[in-house]
């Protein structure tokens, strides 16, 4: 079997406000997206976004916000 997925330790997961897609945050320094509706296929990958660990992600209707071991914060617009 192979699974998709991230290469460390996943440190939080959110739900996007309309429940389609669930938000992972990792320690291999990347988000991904998952589509809840076609099985949870990783649909969207950021990777390297950090310097360091992404310890956590919340999500609004226009925005992701993360932040990390590497003391920074960032925001990205949702489209």
């Amino acid at each position: 079997m192979n699974l998709i997925g991230h290469d460390g330790w996943i440190n939080d997961l959110v739900f996007h406000p309309n429940g389609k897609y669930l938000i992972s945050a990792s320690d291999d320094k990347s988000l991904r997206i998952w589509d809840l509706e076609k099985n949870g296929v990783c649909i969207k990958k950021m990777l390297g976004i950090h310097d360091h660990f992404v310890t956590s992600v919340a999500i609004s209707r226009k925005a992701i916000a993360t932040s990390s071991v590497d003391k920074s914060i960032k925001i990205f617009e949702l489209r």
